[in-house]
């Protein structure tokens, strides 16, 4: 796994990951917006936190593979920034537009999606994205 200065959280909050995203992980507390839900995704791939991705990932839309798996695919991936361009919540649905910088090794790269998000029950989750890059 990679490592993180956890004085600042990976999510680009500027908090202390204590403060922020670590928050949303043990479950003190739920994403209030699809930014925030984004944010705490981004943390737990960078941190290897399968069980959060797979929690704020709607049921629905869920793929079969454990996410455990797929986080573990992020082994060589060091995510260095995320870059929010802009959100729209629509009553209980809600898109965020984002750039999530990486390095893999001496390779520099980027993942540019737009991310579709839903509230169910009074929590956001992720529910499916169209990747641009």
């Amino acid at each position: 796994m990679q490592k993180y200065d956890l004085t600042k959280c990976p999510c680009g909050s500027g908090k202390p990951y204590q403060e922020c995203c670590e928050e949303l992980h043990s479950g003190k507390r739920q994403a209030e917006t699809p930014t925030e839900l984004l944010r705490g995704r981004y943390t737990a791939y960078a941190l290897q936190n399968g069980d959060y991705v797979k929690a704020s990932w709607h049921p629905d839309f869920c793929p079969a593979v454990p996410p455990r798996f797929m986080v573990s695919d992020y082994r060589k991936i060091k995510l260095t920034r995320l870059e929010i361009l802009r959100e729209e919540i629509t009553g209980d649905t809600g898109v965020v537009e984002y750039i999530a910088r990486l390095r893999v090794g001496t390779r520099f790269d980027y993942i540019h999606e737009i991310a579709n998000y839903v509230k169910t029950g009074g929590r956001w989750y992720y529910t499916d994205g169209n990747q641009l890059h």
